[in-house]
């Protein structure tokens, strides 16, 4: 049974697939690269580097929706999130 959300929307009505969960992030693999969602601060990021995290324009649909994923997560799940 999967334990994150399949996909995410943002206000563009794109719908980007979710590929992974960890720490508060979802990572998600399109045809440009990696971008990652940071559910805490709302934002997109794509890697520049090993290190550095670019933010980008788009931004989520429903962010509440994901925070409030995240809060049933870590309720249902407190080892498998340590923050």
């Amino acid at each position: 049974m999967r334990k994150f959300p399949k996909f995410i929307e943002t206000t563009d009505r794109e719908i980007l697939s979710i590929d992974q969960y960890r720490s508060g992030r979802f990572k998600i693999m399109l045809e440009q690269g990696l971008i990652i969602y940071d559910i805490n601060d709302g934002r997109f990021y794509r890697r520049d580097g090993a290190d550095k995290e670019v933010p980008l324009e788009i931004q989520p649909r429903f962010p509440d929706l994901y925070r409030d994923w995240l809060a049933s997560y870590r309720h249902r799940y407190p080892h498998e999130d340590a923050n």
